[in-house]
């Protein structure tokens, strides 16, 4: 009985994992398309988590490190956005957090790391804390985390 619950559970798993590694396939097509949503907002830059997520190759993450902190930049004031698109796909920070990087504009990193510590909301304060980590992690590893933004 015991061993014919293992290999259930041995057959169970095997399908999981072969449905998951189905899912992360990118088409032709969705590596064309991706290049059509400007991460320009919120709204957009979700869309493409939940749409092309396993097309975020090294061709289309050299654009996004730089477009995404920026977009994060520029959109601050609807950083709720952020906190709720989070909430319904949990793994959507972790996405952002990965496109915020050494190769990033020097400028947003520093001004999302002020932004992180000065300007959220007690909704926004976990999401906050993490970005300021993570920014400071990077600027700390470039020598330039203790440079102040001047506005």
């Amino acid at each position: 009985m015991f061993k014919a619950f293992g290999v259930t559970c041995v057959v169970c798993l095997s399908s999981i994992s072969v449905s998951v590694e189905a899912a992360a396939i990118c088409t032709p097509a969705q590596l064309n398309e991706r290049w059509n949503i400007d991460l320009n907002s919120w709204e957009n830059v979700y869309l493409f988590y939940k749409r092309y997520r396993q097309c975020d190759d090294v061709e289309y993450s050299e654009m996004s490190v730089v477009d995404i902190p920026h977009m994060m930049v520029e959109k601050w004031t609807e950083l709720d956005k952020f906190e709720a698109y989070s909430k319904q796909s949990p793994g959507f920070r972790a996405f952002l957090l990965t496109h915020i990087s050494e190769s990033s504009e020097k400028d947003d990193l520093i001004a999302l790391d002020a932004l992180s510590r000065d300007r959220c909301t007690i909704a926004t304060a976990s999401l906050c804390r993490a970005i300021s980590q993570h920014v400071k992690g990077i600027l700390a590893s470039e020598g330039g985390g203790d440079r102040l933004l001047v506005e």
